[in-house]
């Protein structure tokens, strides 16, 4: 990979991750990916 990205600061979502470990109980949004289903509508 270049270096033109060596200057643009991260945001920690890779510490926030990691604290989160693979706990279920935690809802992970990192990824906007998870397996719980919408409200009904009805």
């Amino acid at each position: 990979m270049g270096r033109r990205l060596d200057g643009i600061p991260g945001f920690g979502i890779d510490r926030v991750a990691e604290a989160a470990g693979s706990d279920p109980q935690v809802l992970r949004l990192e990824n906007y990916d998870t397996d719980i289903p919408p409200h009904s509508t009805a």
